[in-house]
């Protein structure tokens, strides 16, 4: 065969391939999904994506077919390089073979050559039984090393457009972040039609608000195209390369404006209001959902930061198991990128019913403090409104591994409730009042502006500032900047 005998036939092969794109369309219209050519061109940047291995196929023998249910390439998001593959749940509803494992094994290739961000649209009801289910199970375990193994050289992000089941569903929470369709997006290990077989009563799950609330999803979008712009959005606030120093994003905001909405940090604070005051042109994408724990990033001082906050609206104002699994999820993923952490504390601390109960909440709080203690990138803590027990060394102390630790003038930091520290510490003084039921009040305003002032903690060198709430942002910023080239 000579060279245009060979092209011809190239071209065949391809006008046979992508005259079938008219009838994918139509095959996924009533389902609301788009093929996987059209979200990796709606993803990337207009006319920058470019095709891999469209010839791969299962073996030497086997017709290239509809490209194997699997499209891979790279493009630009941005202006910045990004690596994506997206299954093609028009093909066998998007069953998975040798030949899409080979797909994905070629784009990471690619990746740890060149590391960039690899993004996973996925959207299959499993493995070509037709090719062998061990062998499918085998493929997905060298996809989920890889993704495991990349972790560390360029944040991950997969999308679950589709169905993501069984061992699928592993590779998706190997990668840092994952944002799930509302419509569409089905996550779990063990089949839902299977569980409810073996367990009459078992509810439904794996859907995507099911798994925003236990912390696998990261976002929830509804509609492919919104959860294609939210992974753009999200690529914004992430480097191209991990641990590569601060990660800087334009701005024309003030880095001399004061910050609004943490004068008055009581129990009805707004922390939602003061965390959009405290970023940068108000840019915040919050991130999992937690109950007394909110995560999200902002860009502060033209760098991302990564913010967790605890609630104090919320659950009382108590940490639960669940919350601090998830501050440690989140934690984990900044580390492994090289951003920095900013921590807000207004906590009453752990709830002691949730323990009493039973539930895994001394693990969950070992979970995050081994995090912290080892955390190699920039981390800066501020009690914003109360503090006590031991959520002060876990939450906001250079003990366990904040470079800086600041308070708001009008913090309180205690071994305790104010109340329950002042009946089992102060005996003395309250059998000294005139009425020590009426009159107690007064000794826990004292034990309050003083035990618990966070003058008494800066002191001791356990708070290096303490913080009006008109200086927050400026102190915040110049604490990242210097801390941008952290070793």
């Amino acid at each position: 065969m000579d060279n245009k005998q060979a092209m011809d036939s190239v071209q065949k092969v391809l006008a046979r391939l992508k005259a079938s794109e008219s009838d994918k369309k139509a095959k996924l219209f009533p389902f609301g999904k788009l093929t996987a050519r059209e979200r990796l061109t709606t993803f990337f940047d207009e006319q920058s994506f470019t095709e891999i291995g469209a010839f791969i196929k299962r073996n030497a023998d086997a017709e290239p077919s509809d490209f194997e249910g699997i499209v891979a390439g790279y493009g630009a998001v941005d202006g910045r390089l990004v690596y994506a593959f997206s299954q093609d749940y028009s093909v066998m509803n998007g069953a998975v073979g040798a030949a899409q494992f080979k797909k994905i094994l070629a784009l990471y290739d690619m990746a740890e050559k060149n590391p960039a961000p690899v993004v996973a649209m996925l959207d299959s009801n499993g493995a070509k039984l037709t090719e062998g289910l061990l062998d499918a199970l085998y493929g997905y375990g060298e996809i989920v090393r890889r993704a495991s193994t990349y972790r560390g050289a360029a944040p991950q992000i997969a999308l679950v457009m589709g169905v993501c089941g069984g061992s699928a569903a592993l590779y998706a929470n190997a990668c840092d972040f994952m944002i799930m369709d509302e419509q569409n997006g089905r996550l779990f290990i063990t089949p839902p039609s299977v569980a409810k077989v073996l367990h009459k009563d078992a509810a439904d799950f794996g859907t995507a608000s099911a798994c925003l609330q236990n912390g696998n999803a990261a976002l929830m979008a509804k509609g492919e195209n919104a959860v294609l712009s939210n992974a753009r959005r999200l690529l914004g606030f992430l480097p191209t390369r991990c641990g590569k120093g601060a990660f800087y994003t334009e701005s024309e905001d003030d880095l001399n404006r004061p910050a609004s909405g943490f004068e008055t940090v009581d129990d009805s604070f707004d922390l939602d209001a003061a965390i959009t005051s405290l970023a940068d042109d108000g840019n915040v994408l919050p991130v999992y959902i937690s109950g007394s724990v909110a995560t999200c990033f902002v860009t502060l001082g033209f760098q991302t930061v990564g913010i967790i906050a605890t609630d104090i609206r919320v659950n009382d104002g108590y940490l639960l198991p669940d919350d601090l699994f998830v501050a440690a999820k989140f934690a984990q993923a900044l580390e492994r990128m090289g951003l920095p952490a900013l921590v807000l504390v207004n906590t009453k601390g752990f709830d002691a019913k949730a323990e009493a109960s039973g539930s895994p909440l001394i693990t969950a709080a070992s979970t995050l403090a081994n995090v912290f203690s080892s955390f190699s990138a920039p981390l800066v803590s501020v009690v914003i409104g109360k503090v006590w027990g031991a959520a002060f060394p876990l939450f906001a102390s250079k003990a366990i591994g904040a470079d800086l630790a600041f308070s708001l003038e009008n913090a309180l930091i205690s071994l305790m409730n104010p109340l329950s520290a002042v009946e089992f510490l102060w005996n003395d003084k309250i059998a000294a009042l005139n009425n020590p039921i009426t009159d107690k009040d007064t000794l826990v305003n004292l034990w309050n502006n003083t035990v618990a002032s966070p003058i008494a903690a800066a002191y001791d060198g356990k708070i290096d500032a303490i913080l009006s709430p008109g200086e927050i942002r400026q102190r915040l910023i110049a604490a990242f900047d210097m801390l941008s080239s952290k070793i």
